[in-house]
């Protein structure tokens, strides 16, 4: 398949959601993330001094993008369809501990609604909310879908995962950073080109597959080569 930029996956996604919304909807945007990007040398030096100007434990951060984003299991617990848009689904997911989010989704082309009760999903949790015709969305339920855009399935947790449950990947240090930051920075833009689904339906991002610990990977039912969004 074709590789497509972040810059076009993003603004596929944004209008698939957007195109059908009374009224539309503007998206900020922010600077660049920088990905490996070596700090300056002056600044590095200061982070790593403890006191008495010996070099401070290393925190194992992973400079992978990825790292930024917390990616939770959730169970959809109500939706309904948005009044003002034939695409989208409103959906309350709730991820434990008394947390209940408002998520739209542009599925209605792909699912029904009996299709969504009590499912169990994967959702981007530390996104800035976006209000989409009207009705505020607290993050993004992520899918696998072909790059026409015409087949897009959820992505499925690992037997057993519990909503509340955190992915992760192996190797790579996870340090999820504030809903305004993962905008000014770009790191979802940085994600993006880099999750696909690998062999055996894995979700992954580079290579290394959405893990849920103790339970295993988060899949869907599509062949190799699908993007995750």
């Amino acid at each position: 398949m074709a590789e497509r930029s972040a810059k076009q996956l993003l603004e596929d996604w944004i209008q698939e959601l957007e195109t059908s919304l009374v009224p539309a909807t503007g998206v900020r945007t922010g600077k660049p993330f920088a990905q490996g990007g070596e700090m300056k040398k002056k600044t590095k030096d200061k982070k790593q001094q403890g006191r008495g100007g010996q070099p401070a434990p290393s925190l194992g951060a992973s400079d992978e993008p990825i790292a930024k984003l917390d990616i939770r299991i959730g169970r959809i617990v109500e939706a309904w369809e948005h009044p003002d848009s034939e695409k989208l689904f409103c959906e309350k997911i709730d991820f434990g501990g008394g947390e209940v989010r408002n998520i739209a989704s542009g599925l209605r082309a792909f699912y029904q609604l009996k299709d969504l009760h009590d499912r169990m999903v994967v959702v981007m949790y530390n996104l800035k909310a976006r209000p989409l015709g009207g009705f505020k969305s607290e993050g993004m339920v992520l899918c696998a879908s072909n790059e026409a855009h015409t087949d897009v399935v959820f992505l499925e947790p690992p037997s057993g995962a519990q909503i509340g449950d955190q992915v992760t990947f192996p190797g790579i240090d996870m340090s999820p950073v504030s809903p305004a930051q993962v905008q000014k920075k770009k790191v979802l833009e940085a994600c993006i080109p880099h999750l696909r689904i690998g062999g055996n339906g894995r979700a992954e991002f580079k290579g290394v597959p959405f893990t849920v610990e103790g339970h295993g990977v988060c899949t869907a039912p599509v062949t190799e080569g699908y993007a995750v969004s």
